[in-house]
């Protein structure tokens, strides 16, 4: 009784905030009844299980994996850039980090290369709590782990380009032994990086007030005398994710970034939301062919989850059991696709770098795990 009067007090304050919280508080809970009613009722493959079997029969492979991946725009696609077999997939979960846990649940005698550092080589734990996890390190669980969100990170489109990924894949396929792979690409997963790609941070598409001139004393004074800062001291003061890291630093107005804040500053319509989308998983499916024809295995492509688009009032990838996020493709490559051309890349040997030195944690946080 005394949450009811709580919010029935804030809501009298606060009543252009109603809707939304109605929208976010109810929504979600009839579209996670709907996904269990349709999964019950419809005859879809175990993601889980496909993977599983995949590894186990192909004594050489390469798995794609493509990070919050829509079926029905992978679906759209694909004959753009490979033929194959296609078939949906249940994925065991809405969200990277309950997919990982629910997959890599035993020890796989693979190399898996990973954009995304929710699947890194260290323990997370931030949210997995949230899931019912306590850590998981993704690293324990294959024979090489290769942390591409590491040394491949690209400062200024604030993720790994898919062709780097495809040329570290290309290089861990050249080394003398089976091919053994899983290449976890990033897109279609936020930040666009196209043409049709824009900046996820509304700041970033709002003319500066703040000047930006500053000596290196100053910023390192700044970085060292503060524990939370904004998003606007952050772009101030060229806050790298390493800094964040290294001096302790938390964002406080994190809301200022991903398609509810473009979308709520007029920065960006849904147009160019789904537009930013499509471009940005055809520029990883434009990589992933040049991959498949430079190994000389089986190659399939799924992904960790879908993505909400604008339907029923949903963006990006919440904790909601649906169709939209659970439903991936199963995509297995046609033979006649496969080691066409010459794989002209030489292995090479990565010195593991600590993972503090290359602040993953805020990669993390832009991303939205954090």
């Amino acid at each position: 009784m005394n949450e009811i009067i709580r919010l029935a007090k804030r809501a009298m304050k606060n009543p252009h905030r109603i809707l939304p919280f109605i929208r976010d508080n109810t929504i979600p809970h009839f579209l996670s009844t709907y996904g269990k009613i349709y999964e019950r009722i419809n005859s879809i493959d175990d993601q889980r299980r496909l993977i599983h079997q995949y590894i186990e029969q192909n004594d050489e492979f390469v798995l794609v994996v493509l990070d919050a991946c829509r079926f029905d725009t992978f679906e759209s696609a694909i004959s753009d850039y490979l033929t194959g077999e296609i078939d949906k997939a249940w994925s065991p979960g809405s969200l990277t980090p309950q997919w990982g846990p629910q997959v890599w649940t035993e020890d796989y005698d693979l190399t898996y290369i990973s954009s995304n550092p929710i699947i890194g080589d260290f323990e997370y734990s931030p949210r997995n709590s949230d899931f019912g996890y306590n850590t998981f390190c993704a690293a324990d669980h294959v024979e090489r782990f290769v942390d591409a969100y590491n040394f491949a990170w690209d400062d200024d489109v604030e993720s790994v380009y898919p062709s780097d990924m495809t040329d570290i894949a290309l290089e861990e396929a050249a080394r003398d032994e089976p091919t053994r792979l899983v290449v976890h690409y990033l897109q279609p997963h936020l930040p666009f990086i196209g043409e049709k790609g824009f900046s996820h941070y509304v700041l970033d598409h709002k003319s500066r007030s703040f000047s930006i001139n500053y000596s290196d004393q100053e910023r390192e004074m700044f970085l060292e005398n503060n524990t939370e800062i904004t998003l606007e001291q952050a772009l101030k003061y060229d806050v790298t994710w390493s800094d964040e890291l290294q001096y302790g630093l938390q964002i406080t107005n994190s809301e200022g970034r991903g398609y509810r804040a473009l979308l709520r500053e007029g920065v960006v319509t849904n147009e160019d939301i789904q537009r930013g989308y499509v471009d940005n998983l055809e520029i990883a499916l434009k990589q992933i062919r040049r991959l498949a024809r430079c190994v000389d295995c089986p190659v399939v492509i799924t992904a960790d989850h879908g993505e909400f688009l604008g339907e029923y009032g949903q963006y990006d990838h919440p904790d909601v059991l649906h169709p939209i996020l659970r439903e991936v493709p199963w995509f297995e490559v046609d033979k006649s696709e496969i080691g066409v051309e010459k794989n002209s890349f030489d292995p090479v040997e990565r010195e593991h770098k600590s993972i503090d030195d290359e602040g993953v944690r805020g990669r993390l946080s832009d991303l939205g795990y954090l």
